[in-house]
């Protein structure tokens, strides 16, 4: 499950716009009009940050990792989207379930820096996208390194499983 929810995500539950376009984050892809969600892999320590959770964009989610570890990986991949995103009620448990299609990351390049999260991204219509992350929004990260799961890029593919209970549940 998610390490870090952030604000801007909750906020988007809630049916708040963004500054950014006005938009409203559609999770399930099923729905017309559905919102862009991409991952990132991330180097450098986000959990133990100051606030995390208050970080408004991916640009500022930038600024506190490493700088120079997440260059080595950011341009050298393609950011996968999530697809077959759904939201299920699960009423025994009383939550909602945000799941979506595992991932795989072809050929990431060899690095010398540790792939130490996951960060899960919506990309607004009208932003400019990879381009520039000033307008994208952090939504969920997930802290491989804390739970010992970090690695570093071979060449080869990486793929990313989702817990079977969703990528992130709302209580």
């Amino acid at each position: 499950m998610a390490d870090i929810v952030f604000n801007k995500f909750k906020q988007a539950l809630g049916g708040g716009n963004f500054a950014t376009n006005e938009q409203i984050l559609t999770w399930d892809s099923d729905v017309a009009g559905a919102s862009t969600i991409k991952v990132m892999l991330i180097s450098g320590d986000l959990a133990s940050s100051t606030n995390p959770n208050d970080l408004d964009t991916v640009n500022d989610v930038l600024s506190v990792v490493s700088p120079e570890a997440v260059a080595e990986y950011s341009g050298s991949y393609s950011k996968p989207s999530l697809t077959n995103r759904q939201v299920t009620v699960d009423d025994g448990n009383n939550r909602s379930e945000f799941d979506a299609d595992d991932i795989t990351i072809s050929a990431l390049p060899s690095g010398t820096a540790n792939v130490d999260g996951l960060l899960v991204y919506w990309v607004p219509t009208g932003s400019a996208g990879e381009a520039d992350h000033s307008d994208n929004v952090p939504l969920i990260y997930f802290d491989l390194a804390g739970a010992g799961a970090d690695f570093m890029g071979n060449g080869g593919d990486i793929t990313i499983q989702f817990n079977a209970q969703g990528v992130v549940q709302v209580t």
